[in-house]
């Protein structure tokens, strides 16, 4: 057996002690971790009373599900009807109800996202109905309806500030959802020339109180 030099076996010790320190240092590292973004709820979700109270609407133009009159159905573009808007009444909202909006809405349009016709906001909270015929903004419309004081009507897919009636593609039959939304806020700050449906939504969100629909059908 062969002994090693002082030299020697102070140089098999540093070499030990270097490949324990290594070792030790490899064992007791703190492992990484992914940084994980935090679950967020969908936004309605976060936003809508649940359940949501509903409204009761009602038309004396149409009954739900039927088929929409030529009175409401657009006048250009190869329709020829009417372009009225609908006579609607809605049950009152809830206490805390400042204002109401109504919609109108074809989901079934080939867009992607669908193809809003019709924006009213603002309408106050003692008023539970509309008359037919409200005329665009600035236009005259048939009907002989009237915008309540202090409401508004945005921009419609036509380019419109106010209705625009259903005109789908021929051959075709689409759904066309009339929505009354029960808010707790006026809303202010917007110019109605200026905006849109996901303008108006955006600022509804977090204000909604109620809801209530009527749908009808037009189509070949």
């Amino acid at each position: 057996m062969k002994h090693l030099s002082t030299a020697g076996a102070f140089a098999l010790a540093i070499a030990a002690a270097t490949a324990l320190t290594a070792c030790h240092s490899k064992s007791s590292a703190t492992p990484a971790t992914a940084t994980v973004a935090p679950t967020v709820a969908p936004l309605a979700q976060q936003t809508l009373p649940n359940p949501l109270p509903s409204l009761t609407v009602t038309s004396t133009t149409f009954t739900a599900g039927a088929t929409l009159p030529a009175s409401m159905v657009y006048n250009a573009l190869g329709c020829t009807g009417g372009d009225t808007s609908p006579q609607l009444s809605w049950s009152a909202g809830p206490s805390g109800t400042v204002t109401y909006a109504v919609t109108m809405f074809d989901p079934d349009a080939p867009t992607n996202v669908g193809f809003w016709h019709w924006l009213v906001y603002n309408i106050p909270a003692a008023t539970t109905s509309l008359a037919a015929g409200i005329p665009p903004t600035g236009g005259a419309g048939a009907g002989g309806g009237t915008l309540p004081a202090g409401a508004s009507q945005a921009m419609d897919d036509y380019g419109v500030q106010g209705y625009g009636g259903p005109c789908p593609p021929t051959g075709t039959t689409h759904e066309y959802i009339i929505t009354v939304t029960a808010l707790s806020t006026t809303i202010s700050g917007l110019n109605a020339a200026t905006t849109d449906a996901p303008l108006l939504q955006f600022n509804m969100d977090g204000n909604i109180l109620a809801r209530g629909t009527l749908a009808g059908m037009f189509g070949d």
